[in-house]
């Protein structure tokens, strides 16, 4: 009878512990599915944060690469407007060279004589015209 009554006890008390085993897992698994919970609703926040801030990056790059091909085109106009210049320096500068040489010929410094100065060759006469109104 006292070992019954032992076993009896023991397993009464194995039942008690069993029973408050049980609560506490179905508090911890309450406590773990809530957790759980929390722990996914945060990874699905974080998900759209990233998926915000990458939105947000890759429109400020393609509004970026718009405005660098506005740019180069911009500066492709600037760079055929300064061609166009370079050309028609070069265009000046050839006829200034061509000038110059002339300038160092004989045949300049002779028309430069004689239509700043007046001067003749040797056996040459300068006819002038009369001004109608020195003649009334």
């Amino acid at each position: 009878m006292f070992v019954q009554k032992v076993f009896s006890e023991r397993e009464d008390s194995d039942k008690y512990c069993e029973k408050r085993l049980e609560k506490k897992t179905v508090k911890k698994s309450g406590k773990a599915a809530k957790k759980k919970k929390n722990i996914s609703h945060q990874n699905r926040l974080q998900t759209r944060m990233i998926i915000v801030i990458v939105c947000l990056v890759m429109g400020a790059v393609i509004f970026n690469s718009y405005r660098i091909k506005a740019k180069k085109q911009e500066y492709a106009a600037q760079e055929a407007e300064l061609e166009l210049q370079i050309a028609e320096a070069k265009a000046e500068q050839k006829a200034l060279d061509e000038q110059e040489e002339y300038m160092k010929t004989d045949a300049y410094k002779e028309q430069v004589a004689r239509e700043q100065f007046g001067m003749v060759k040797k056996g040459e006469y300068i006819l002038k015209e009369e001004d109608k109104a020195s003649q009334e």
